[in-house]
C-alpha cells in the first residue's frame, strides 16, 4: 500500500489497485478533488493493476496463489509432504467453461 497526501486529500492506493481518498476536512469528493487523485496516482512509478488491464484487455487479475483445501489437508500417512503443495489455478473445460481448480489433484474450487 501506498500512502500520500496534497494539500487538501490523503490518499491510498493499494496493492490490488484500489485508490481510497478522503478530504481532511470531512466533506464529499468533488470532480476537481477525484482529478487531482487521478494525477497524483499516475505520478507514481511502476505499474499497477490498472495498467496490466490496459495492455492486455480482459486478462484476470489474481491477487495471490491459494493453495489446494484437499491437499494441503491430507496427512503424512496419505501423502508426503512434497505432494502436498497443490495450488488453484484457472482450467478450461473441454466443454470451454472455465472453472478454478487444483493443478495437482484435479479437484474443482469454489470462487
Amino acid at each position: 500500500m501506498i500512502e500520500g497526501e496534497t494539500a487538501s486529500l490523503q490518499i491510498r492506493l493499494f496493492d490490488d489497485g484500489f485508490i481510497k481518498a478522503r478530504r481532511k476536512d470531512g466533506r464529499r469528493l468533488s470532480e476537481a478533488d477525484k482529478s487531482e487523485v487521478r494525477k497524483w496516482a499516475d505520478s507514481l512509478p511502476g505499474t499497477i493493476a490498472e495498467d496490466i488491464l490496459k495492455i492486455f484487455p480482459g486478462a484476470r487479475i489474481l491477487t495471490e496463489a491459494r493453495p489446494c483445501k484437499y491437499c494441503s489437508a491430507m496427512t503424512k500417512r496419505d501423502f508426503p509432504e512434497k505432494y502436498r503443495r497443490g495450488k488453484v489455478i484457472e482450467r478450461i473445460e473441454p466443454n470451454g467453461e472455465c472453472v478454478l481448480a487444483c493443478h495437482y489433484c484435479g479437484r474443482r474450487q469454489k470462487g
